[in-house]
């Protein structure tokens, strides 16, 4: 008889951490579906893809990894609501860095001095984020970053698009340079000021690109911090 009650106890405390699970849901911008960036279509939404990872903070919690499956968020270890009825923010970025020292003030992000340029790997060096207050009651356990809460864009995206007319119109550049006041090297984003602090000294030249990776789209795709630097 005490086996069978300390089961039931059991059982009953499993089935209220299930009741209690987060569950994640994140989208860019509106709802809408394809790549993340369409080259051909620059006013289309961007959306998330498979393999995908963000970091979210629940309050001061550490930040926890959820990786998009393509349909849904997943974590390797369930993540569950403090209590039922208080309200708790959610402070969400993508990508997830996988620093150990993160705290939701101090959020490493991609390194700016490494890009190249092509469309191809744009992904990689984007910073998004998020961030709601609810409570379990809102949505039944979902944190919902949609709608008004949706991801945003932190960096700028410049495009810069190498046509030539007249006598130029056969004219092959083999490289470009951009130079500039303060271009960003390492950046850390914080939630509480919302605004972006340069790590490093930074550079004002980035370094030249070669055109040769171009030839059929004849342009260049580079992140840059356009507000909120410290």
């Amino acid at each position: 008889m005490c086996f069978s009650a300390c089961q039931g106890s059991e059982e009953l405390e499993q089935l209220q951490e299930k009741e209690y699970t987060v569950s994640i849901m994140a989208r860019i911008g509106k709802t809408v579906s394809g790549a993340r960036y369409l080259q051909d279509n620059e006013n289309a939404i961007a959306s998330f893809s498979k393999a995908d990872d963000i970091g979210v903070f629940m309050d001061n919690d550490s930040a926890v990894r959820w990786i998009f499956d393509g349909t849904s968020w997943t974590t390797e270890k369930s993540v569950f609501w403090k209590d039922k009825n208080e309200e708790h923010t959610f402070y969400a970025y993508y990508p997830h860095s996988g620093s150990k020292a993160e705290s939701k003030e101090n959020i490493k992000m991609p390194s700016l001095d490494s890009q190249n340029g092509t469309w191809e790997n744009i992904s990689q060096y984007d910073f998004l984020v998020a961030s709601r207050k609810l409570s379990y009651d809102t949505d039944l356990g979902n944190v919902a970053f949609s709608g008004d809460y949706s991801f945003k864009h932190v960096l700028s995206l410049l495009k810069i698009n190498i046509k030539g007319e007249g006598d130029m119109a056969q004219a092959v550049i083999d490289k470009i340079r951009l130079e500039g006041n303060e271009l960003m090297t390492q950046g850390h984003y914080s939630f509480e000021t919302n605004r972006i602090t340069i790590s490093e000294t930074p550079k004002e030249t980035l370094p030249d690109y070669s055109v040769t990776h171009h030839e059929q789209s004849g342009c260049f795709f580079l992140f840059y911090p356009e507000r909120g630097r410290e």
